[in-house]
């Protein structure tokens, strides 16, 4: 179980992945932001054991 913010901007609390889908199955989460510093800052914050994540992908749209 974790949190995390997007620049500052929480997007997942308490997020449970065991509780969503479970370990056999793929969890997508999506999330749209406007980026102004062109930077993106990543914050996970543990509420239970550690945060997990498997991959990133960042699409820029015009």
């Amino acid at each position: 179980m974790f949190d995390l913010s997007i620049n500052n901007e929480t997007v997942l609390d308490n997020f449970d992945i065991l509780a969503v889908q479970g370990m056999q199955y793929v969890q997508v989460q999506e999330f749209e932001l406007e980026v102004e510093t062109n930077e993106i800052l990543l914050d996970f914050g543990t509420v239970k054991d550690k945060p997990i994540l498997s991959g990133l992908e960042i699409i820029q749209i015009k």
